[in-house]
Order: structure tokens, then C-alpha cells, then sequence
């Protein structure tokens, strides 16, 4: 690879973040991939006039990748729609390379030098590390909200009597002692002295009672929920992962597809102009059929964010169409993936996630990685 695919690849990799932070940002997810398959619709008409037809031989790889590409946008959308971006993005684009390097060699018979290897083991470890430590940061919130939410509550002290200037006795615990009921802070029964809680559960009476209030016994109180609190949360959370993990097939797939038509198609231009059209369209007329007259009035407030990802996503694909005619797919495909580390940027910047020490680590591993595979060209 030489410094020029490297610098295209790495600016499609940050166009192709920010249009996809476009695209989760609209909480619609089929508005907003109908606008960017508008937009990428009407880039690639506008493209085609002006660059060669691709040659025949490229058109069933054409086919084949246009529809990979709307499978790819349905999990892609599901995907968003279930999880966070700062983790659904990640683990759809970290299994990427991995699964590329070995289609490449099989169906493409290509396979890279030791370097270029070694640098794409390398940068997907970074890539990857990045998707599972997002999974595990969540998993662990979510584990230490359910033991909060699981954990048994403290029994009310005794409530001082009428009058009296004593505070409840002290236990060894911090506890809130029963509340009295009142609107003021004092006791009500004209005690100046003795905190008096506001927001008990079990309010014990006012009229200065010698009997404290009832304290559960040893069984008694809530049943402590255990793992169970946190359950919801993990299986919540399984089909965004298989959508993204889905999500990141169907990218290597597409990729290996594309790898081959562009290098018959003779125009890299020409080929993404025609992908885009072929692609753009299916997601658009599904909309317009399922939301009938609606989908105007809905599309309008969003169209600028929607087509503007749509412009970025032909750009983007276009550069790595580029890329794949002058370098092999494996490690063109890995730095590609480095869009992880700037939608980790985007998502610290604009939906204030945290990037933290593993993405800047990530990124130091994609770093070497990227010096491997130019080591090797």
C-alpha cells in the first residue's frame, strides 16, 4: 500500500463515520436511510454522466453487491435502532477485516505477505478491542445498576418519644429513622431536636407514641432480586449485538463482492455511480409505500442531514472503490475499519459518550497496524 491509498482510505474511513453518525442521530431510522439512499441515489445519476459505463464483465458483481448492500442497510438500521451507536458501530465494523483477509484468499486467491498480515491481525485487534470493551463497559453499568436496584433496604430506627431530646440510638449503621409524617423537619410533637425523615415509606404517628415503629424481622423486607436485576439489560442488549455482528458479515461480504467487479469494471467511478443507483432506490420505495402520504411531511424537517450522509456515503465508497484497484482487500479493509476510532471521536464529541483509555490504546494498535502493512508494500 503507498501513502496515497493510506491517506484515501483514512479519509473514507472518516467520511463514512460522520455519515453514519448522520443516519443514527435521526431517530427514524427508515427516514433516515430512505434520505441517504436518495441522496446517494441522485449523486450516482448525476456521477454517471460524466464517467464511463463499467464493462460487462463487472455487472453480475454489481448485481450480487447491490443487493448485499440493502441487506447490509436493513441490519445496519436494526442494528442502530436496538443499541448505542459508540457500540453498535464498533462491533460492526471491528469483524469486518478478519472475515475479508479469509474470503479474499479463498475466493479471490489473494493472499497478503507476511507484513500486510501481521499489520491487519494487528489493527483488527485494536479494532476489535474497542467493540468489546464498549460491550463490556455497558455490561458492567448495567450489572451495577441491578445490584443498587437488588439491594435490601435499611429498617427505620425508633422514633423519639413526645418531647423527649434524645436522638434514636445509634445501631453502628447509617440508617434514616422512621418519619414522623410532618411537613417541618422538628418532630411534631414539639421536640426541637431529632431528625426527622421526610421521605420514609412507613411513617411512624405524630401523637408522640412510646412504641417504636415495627422493624422488619431477620426474613422479612424485600426479596433481593440478585443477577435477575441486571438480566433485562443483558438480553436486551444480545440481538443488537447479533444485528451488528450480522451487520459486519454482510460488510466483508460486500467488500470481497466489490473487490472483484471493480477491478473488471475498468472506471471505479463508473462502478460506484451504478452501485449507488442500483442500491439507493429499495429502501426510498419501501417507505413511500409503507408511509404512504405521510412520507413527505416527515422527510422534510430531516432532508438536509439525510442527503448530506447520503453524499458522504458515495464519497466514502468511492475512495475505498479506488483503493481495492490498487492495493489487495485485506488491508485495505482493515484501515478502512479505522472509521471505528473516529465514530469513538464523533460519539465523544456530539453524543457525549466517553472515550477513555482502551479507544486511545485502540488507536495506538491501529497506528502499528497501519506501519505493518506499509512496511510490507
Amino acid at each position: 500500500m503507498t501513502p496515497l491509498v493510506v491517506g484515501a482510505v483514512l479519509v473514507a474511513a472518516v467520511t463514512h463515520a460522520s455519515w453514519n453518525a448522520l443516519a443514527h442521530n435521526i431517530k427514524d431510522q427508515l427516514l433516515a436511510f430512505t434520505l441517504v439512499g436518495f441522496g446517494g441515489a441522485l449523486c450516482g445519476l448525476a456521477l454517471a454522466f460524466f464517467v464511463p459505463v463499467p464493462a460487462k464483465e463487472a455487472w453480475p458483481a454489481l448485481g450480487f453487491s447491490a443487493a448485499l448492500h440493502v441487506v447490509y442497510q436493513l441490519l445496519l438500521m436494526r442494528s442502530f435502532r436496538l443499541g448505542d451507536f459508540g457500540q453498535m458501530y464498533p462491533v460492526a465494523r471491528g469483524t469486518a477485516p478478519l472475515v475479508v483477509t479469509v474470503l479474499a484468499a479463498v475466493f479471490l486467491q489473494e493472499l497478503p505477505d507476511a507484513w500486510q498480515l501481521t499489520g491487519v491481525a494487528v489493527a483488527s485487534a485494536g479494532l476489535l478491542a474497542v467493540a468489546l470493551w464498549g460491550i463490556r463497559g455497558r455490561s458492567g453499568r448495567a450489572g451495577a445498576v441491578g445490584r443498587e436496584a437488588s439491594a435490601p433496604r435499611k429498617s427505620p430506627e425508633p422514633v423519639a418519644r413526645s418531647g423527649s431530646s434524645q436522638r434514636p440510638a445509634s445501631t453502628g449503621s447509617v440508617e434514616r429513622p422512621a418519619s414522623t409524617g410532618c411537613v417541618e423537619p422538628a418532630a411534631c410533637s414539639g421536640s426541637s431536636e431529632g431528625p426527622a425523615s421526610t421521605g420514609s415509606a412507613e411513617p411512624a404517628a405524630c401523637s408522640g407514641s412510646a412504641e417504636p415503629a415495627a422493624r422488619p424481622g431477620p426474613s422479612e423486607g424485600p426479596a433481593s432480586s440478585g443477577p435477575s436485576a441486571s438480566s433485562p439489560s443483558a438480553s436486551s442488549r444480545l440481538p443488537a449485538l447479533i444485528a451488528a455482528v450480522a451487520t459486519g458479515l454482510a460488510i466483508a461480504s460486500y467488500t470481497v463482492v466489490d473487490g472483484a467487479g471493480v477491478r473488471a469494471s475498468g472506471s471505479a467511478l463508473g462502478y460506484v455511480a451504478w452501485l449507488m443507483m442500483l442500491q439507493s432506490l429499495v429502501i426510498p420505495a419501501y417507505a413511500a409505500a409503507s408511509r404512504r402520504g405521510l412520507l413527505l411531511a416527515q422527510l422534510r424537517p430531516l432532508a438536509w442531514r439525510g442527503i448530506t450522509a447520503g453524499v458522504l456515503s458515495l464519497a466514502a465508497y468511492g475512495l475505498v472503490l479506488w483503493a481495492q484497484t490498487r492495493a489487495p482487500l485485506a488491508p485495505v479493509a482493515a484501515l478502512r475499519e479505522s472509521s471505528i476510532i473516529a465514530g469513538a471521536a464523533i460519539g465523544a464529541l456530539f453524543f457525549k459518550e466517553r472515550f477513555g483509555a482502551p479507544r486511545v490504546a485502540a488507536s495506538a494498535l491501529m497506528v502499528g497496524g497501519i506501519a505493518l502493512m506499509l512496511h510490507g508494500s
